[in-house]
């Protein structure tokens, strides 16, 4: 397996943390992923891992669409923007970039995916409506990815960034009889002494 660690560009980013982004690009490599979806792109770097782990997974036809209500893409100075970084690493043929509500795309795709992640909106009414949606988009087999899940609604010990609304609408779908699993990721195996991911798959009970 490649590492993934220190991506030229990307480290300094922003975004998910160095142990989440080997996940995420281990995740695509053990299922097998070539089609995903990503909904909230932010400053495109798990976006970035998401279109290497499809690159080295030598899969004929593969496809990235990452969602995000902003323009990720518009200049503002602030450095490359993701479709630029995309174009520059050989990968824009395959990936696409789409700017729209994510719940509204979610309901209007026809498309059917190995993996969706869900990385946008972290509250809780968000995130209720956008799993259900999501599970209808999946392939057989397919999973999905959540970003920011805290099992038991509780932060992390050096948790900066404290996100409940992941777990909370996973827990009451569960409640209201979704036939869902949140699996956690925990800790990384090649970091036992670092922080607990706050990665979750989430997948079909039956």
């Amino acid at each position: 397996m490649r590492c993934v660690n220190n991506l030229p560009g990307i480290a300094a980013a922003g975004g998910i943390t160095a142990d989440d982004r080997r996940a995420v690009y281990c995740i695509v490599n053990k299922t097998g992923a070539a089609s995903i979806l990503e909904i909230g792109t932010h400053r495109g770097v798990s976006a970035t891992l998401l279109a290497l782990a499809l690159h080295h997974s030598g899969a004929r036809e593969k496809k990235l669409v990452s969602v995000d209500v902003f323009d990720v893409n518009r200049e503002n100075g602030s450095g490359q923007t993701p479709a630029a970084r995309m174009k520059a690493m050989g990968f824009a043929g395959f990936v696409e970039f789409v700017q729209a509500d994510s719940v509204d795309h979610l309901r209007r795709c026809r498309e059917k995916y190995d993996l969706i992640f869900l990385d946008g909106d972290h509250r809780a009414p968000a995130v209720y409506r956008e799993i259900p949606a999501a599970l209808k988009l999946l392939n057989p087999g397919g999973v999905i990815l959540l970003h920011d899940y805290h099992p038991g609604h509780r932060p992390l010990p050096v948790d900066a960034n404290f996100y409940p609304g992941p777990s909370l609408a996973v827990e009451k779908l569960r409640r209201e009889g979704a036939n869902i699993t949140a699996l956690p990721l925990g800790t990384p195996p090649w970091n036992p002494a670092g922080q607990p991911s706050t990665l979750a798959l989430v997948l079909r009970s039956g």
